[in-house]
């Protein structure tokens, strides 16, 4: 997937800084969630993973709410 802009990267510096801030993160958020569609999740899933992955304790249920230790 390849994002098409209004100018090339020599005519991006003549535009304010908003646009410029924006076709940044365009490109970031694009080419992260192509990688992530490249093995098949999204960028939510990912979060989860991330999320368990990181965890430093098991999850304890108690009455449906979870609770870290």
């Amino acid at each position: 997937m390849t994002t098409q802009y209004s100018h090339t990267d020599a005519e991006l510096i003549q535009q304010p800084i908003g646009y410029r801030s924006w076709a940044a993160y365009d490109a970031v958020v694009s080419r992260i969630r192509a990688a992530l569609a490249d093995i098949g999740t999204t960028q939510p899933q990912w979060r989860v993973l991330a999320q368990v992955a990181r965890a430093d304790s098991p999850i304890h249920n108690t009455g449906g709410t979870v609770w870290h230790h």
